[in-house]
């Protein structure tokens, strides 16, 4: 499947772990992330950024203060309760993403503006400003 890639979509990728995974272990895992934006490098890949997803599904009580719980996750092609990853943003190469399956859905507005409002800080320190 040929599909955009398009702000506030929810796609499956591969996504490596934080820590360095022990002799034995997977280095990553497929999970929902959610679409933010680009990483231009004049000459080199074009890469996502992207925010990934979590249920919790055990414990919400881990949820940290910048894990926030999407309101519409249903119309994001989500089958469960699900927590976005905030502190966690990222840039993937796009051959990460799932292609075959193409995009799961797509955020609501609300959803989408609270996400960027969350991450928005982050950029703002280095003088650039994320656009919804």
């Amino acid at each position: 499947m040929s599909a955009i890639i398009q702000l506030g979509q929810v796609w499956h990728a591969w996504v490596p772990y934080r820590e360095k995974p022990k002799p034995g272990e997977a280095a990553g895992k497929f999970r929902p992330v959610v679409i933010l934006g680009w990483a231009l490098e004049p000459g080199q890949s074009q890469d996502v950024i992207v925010v990934p997803s979590t249920t919790f599904d055990k414990t919400p009580s881990k949820a940290k203060t910048n894990d926030l719980r999407l309101r519409d996750f249903g119309t994001a092609g989500l089958d469960k309760d699900s927590f976005i990853r905030c502190g966690r943003l990222t840039s993937l190469d796009p051959r990460s993403l799932d292609r075959d399956k193409g995009p799961l859905g797509t955020l609501t507005d609300r959803d989408l503006k609270m996400i960027v409002n969350e991450v928005s800080p982050m950029f703002a320190v280095s003088g650039f400003k994320v656009i919804p």
